[in-house]
């Protein structure tokens, strides 16, 4: 196996768990000292205190991945699944008013139970600043959704203020969910096209998206705010074409499942490239020399390796020990 062997430079390595140096998604790093140059540099080099809220999260590239499957899945289906849910159990309700109303149907735990499970992997999901930012929100709202049903049909009645926060908690969820589309956009390929280990001073944030990926994430972004404000619309200001059917279901249907398919898309995305856009915003923010950026070298040497391309995981390697010179500071790091 490729990694059975020691890379030069890296037979005096003794990692040791240092809590000091943590990122902002609250995980401890292993540090890496040698008895080399390289090894001291790095020892008498400490990231600056506060800098850890300004970084991108250093969660493993095939985490990422799942998470984003898991995600996309659950949006993708969740609407249609509501619906065969219903029909299956006899259901006097098959098509609720909208997907909210599925709390007081057949359908009820699923319903909840998917958002519960929708939050918490948007909450966990960690990448970059924008992402992170977008997700974090966006998992809080879910929460709140699941948990603030909206109002039951009369005679039920339920607290007032519950039926705004649900409603405000969903409104807030769909725009955060459509945003991240285009948040998508400038893509976890950022820097990778020109991302070389052996010259670390060329390193980029220019997008390399490709353009059909480019393409279908504005396309979902804007049909999650345009069907977003549709359902808005028909919520609070029914007309007649919006009434006598469920219109409102349609409208978050059509949200949910574009979110979704932005997400399995993106869950796509080699696992490689995301870890290049990880080494590629660490080493602009941090430098070569901090812990967190060896880390991520090494789990990039890893994803190289299991994929075969044995001299690009030797030069990764490589960089634990010679980080080569610094490149030069760019603001595109935030997508």
């Amino acid at each position: 196996m490729l990694f059975m062997r020691v890379s030069p430079g890296l037979e005096h390595f003794q990692p040791h768990w240092n809590n000091a140096d943590r990122l902002g998604d609250g995980g401890q790093f292993m540090t890496v000292q040698s008895s080399g140059k390289a090894g001291s540099d790095a020892a008498g080099q400490r990231p600056q205190a506060g800098r850890g809220l300004s970084l991108p999260g250093n969660q493993d590239a095939r985490a990422i991945k799942d998470l984003r499957l898991g995600i996309g899945v659950i949006g993708a289906f969740l609407p249609i699944m509501l619906i065969a849910w219903n029909w299956i159990a006899g259901d006097k309700t098959i098509v609720p008013t909208s997907m909210s109303g599925s709390y007081y149907t057949s359908a009820r735990n699923l319903f909840v139970g998917s958002l519960c499970a929708l939050g918490v992997f948007l909450i966990l999901y960690r990448h970059t600043i924008l992402q992170n930012l977008c997700t974090w929100c966006a998992g809080a709202f879910a929460l709140l959704v699941a948990f603030a049903p909206t109002a039951p049909a009369p005679p039920a009645t339920e607290p007032q203020w519950v039926n705004y926060l649900h409603h405000a908690a969903a409104g807030a969820l769909i725009l955060t969910l459509g945003v991240f589309c285009f948040v998508l956009e400038r893509g976890d390929a950022a820097g990778a096209a020109s991302l070389n280990p052996a010259e670390p001073a060329r390193y980029s944030a220019q997008p390399q998206v490709p353009r059909w990926r480019r393409t279908l994430y504005f396309t979902c972004g804007g049909l999650v705010l345009l069907s977003g404000a549709f359902a808005l619309y028909t919520g609070v200001w029914p007309t007649s074409w919006s009434t006598g059917w469920s219109s409102l279901y349609l409208f978050e249907a059509v949200a949910v499942f574009a979110f979704g398919i932005a997400w399995i898309t993106a869950a796509a995305v080699r696992a490689i490239t995301i870890q290049q856009r990880v080494v590629a915003d660490l080493v602009r923010q941090r430098g070569s020399e901090d812990p967190a950026t060896r880390t991520a070298w090494a789990r990039l040497a890893a994803l190289y390796g299991s994929a075969g391309h044995t001299p690009q995981a030797m030069a990764a390697l490589d960089r634990i020990t010679d980080p080569g010179p610094a490149p030069t500071p760019d603001s595109a790091t935030l997508s």
